[in-house]
């Protein structure tokens, strides 16, 4: 029985089959295509959903009252920008420059405290072995899952107890503890990917005490790691509102936050404030925005700490 020969191309090599696809498929480079044009959309979405209230924020910020009413949220009216900063920084004898120092003492001094805990306890969570360590660090996570709101009533009931509203410590210890949860999982995730075993054991070959290990080799080692707990906590200790107002009912210690609100309920009554509230509100943003930027370079690599390992 005789073979048939398949069929050559006219170079003389074996032609290659056609393969058919199935009816309705796409070819591949359609395919490509419409999944980069879903991505872009998507991005540039998440882009203006972002972008979009700030610029308003802006162009409402260089307004007067009039303006703010009669003319388009994404347009100029009168430039009266150099006027409602005067007009912002002179009302009530400046307390904005009051509420600014507040919100620097707040958010640094809580950021910096609370990114040096919890590096403190996830490297003791990494380095050191325990009865119960794993059920412990299992609470830990379990404690991330708890919305801060529902703290937020027996925090303050606690804080009264003992007479500690209306002060700055209230706002500092209840946003460090605040941000504990969290920040305890990524230091045991930054002091495994940071800190070599072989180096603590080296340290403790010299008679090193572990705290000084801790701060004298592990802490460099995890700088990092440790500007960007610092810029994340900064944030949220910054922006928040819901804390500072259970827990203040003096005006002369409000974080900027919670200034800016106050000036936004009296503006019912008094529509010449509004402006303020716009300009007040663009000031809230500049050092959030300054100390991102200023620090990009740290807190990109912490954050791509542990992708790769």
């Amino acid at each position: 029985m005789s073979v048939a020969a398949p069929a050559l191309a006219p170079t003389g090599t074996p032609a290659r089959p056609v393969v058919s696809r199935p009816p309705g498929s796409r070819p591949r480079w359609l395919a490509a295509v419409m999944n980069r044009f879903v991505v872009n959309a998507v991005l540039v979405l998440a882009v203006l959903y972002t972008f979009l209230p700030v610029t308003w924020l802006l162009f409402a910020a260089t307004k007067d009252r009039q303006d703010l009413v009669r003319t388009s949220g994404f347009w100029f009216g009168t430039v009266r920008i150099a006027e409602n900063i005067q007009a912002t920084f002179a009302f009530e004898d400046g307390i904005i420059w009051r509420w600014l120092l507040n919100s620097a003492v707040y958010a640094i001094g809580g950021a910096a405290l609370a990114a040096f805990i919890a590096l403190l306890g996830g490297y003791a969570f990494d380095k050191f072995t325990f009865p119960g360590k794993n059920k412990l660090f299992g609470l830990v996570l379990t404690a991330t899952m708890i919305p801060a709101t529902v703290l937020a009533m027996p925090t303050y009931l606690l804080a009264s107890e003992v007479g500690a509203t209306n002060t700055y410590s209230v706002i500092i210890v209840v946003s460090v503890f605040a941000s504990l949860p969290f920040g305890l999982y990524m230091g045991r995730v930054f002091s495994s990917t940071h800190v070599p075993n072989e180096i603590v054991e080296a340290a403790r070959v010299d008679g090193a005490s572990e705290f000084m290990i801790f701060l004298r080799v592990a802490l460099p080692m995890m700088r990092s790691p440790y500007l960007t707990l610092f810029l994340l906590t900064f944030n949220g200790i910054w922006n928040d509102f819901y804390t500072p107002l259970l827990m203040l009912s003096d005006h002369m210690l409000y974080p900027l936050s919670l200034g800016i609100y106050g000036w936004f309920k009296e503006a019912t009554a008094h529509p010449g404030l509004y402006p303020m509230v716009m300009v007040g509100s663009v000031i809230s943003l500049i050092p959030v925005v300054a100390l991102f930027l200023s620090l990009q370079k740290y807190w990109k690599s912490g954050l791509t700490t542990g992708a790769l390992k």
